[in-house]
């Protein structure tokens, strides 16, 4: 049996590990809604969110081909997938600050806005502070200490990403029916 099919076979039954969650926390999640001529029934509020994000390495489909042999420096090199997202999601929420109003106003509604927001949000805050990059060093940890038991020298490197960054659809919000931004005027209107 070859060393890549020896180093493949002790990489497959890991299958995937889910490498990094990150809780996050936000207050002043802020949502002004505009009603009426003039703004006259406009209401606001403020919430308070927590959630959290979380990013896995996949390698169950690693083959043969994916495990090369560096004569070079006498290593074998592993390519897997880059990490990616695999769920963005809010904990809680908690209203405060409330605007009063003579009209009608639906609060259930601005909770769902201020949902919207924190999860797109919570979502680049965790790009942006490194999640994909911890869910890669915890990949190579694993990978390098305990998956593989034989003693071949090896280097993890990830594939680099094809096209467009896909989200799953935890981490792709949508804004909820019926509502849009005015940025005009700078609140959400129904």
């Amino acid at each position: 049996m070859s060393r890549r099919r020896i180093i493949v076979q002790g990489i497959q039954p890991l299958g995937q590990l889910v490498s990094v969650s990150v809780q996050l926390a936000k207050a002043g999640v802020f949502v002004g809604v505009g009603q009426g001529v003039l703004n006259v029934g406009g209401y606001s509020a403020n919430y308070a969110v927590q959630g959290a994000v979380e990013a896995e390495t996949t390698w169950m489909q690693i083959g043969e081909d994916d495990v090369r042999y560096d004569a070079a420096t006498d290593v074998y090199v592993i390519t897997i997938p880059a990490p990616q997202l695999t769920s963005c999601r809010v904990e809680m929420i908690d209203q405060y600050d409330e605007s009063v109003s003579t009209c009608n106003l639906d609060w259930d509604g601005v909770r769902q806005l201020a949902q919207y927001q924190a999860l797109s949000d919570f979502r680049d805050d965790a790009l942006e502070g490194g999640i994909l990059t911890r869910a890669e060093t915890e990949t190579r940890f694993v990978l390098a200490n305990r998956a593989l038991a034989d003693r071949a020298q090896r280097e993890i490197v990830f594939a680099p990403p094809t096209g467009e960054t896909v989200y799953p659809p935890s981490c792709l919000p949508e804004i909820p029916i019926g509502w849009r931004f005015d940025t005009q005027n700078n609140h959400w209107t129904k």
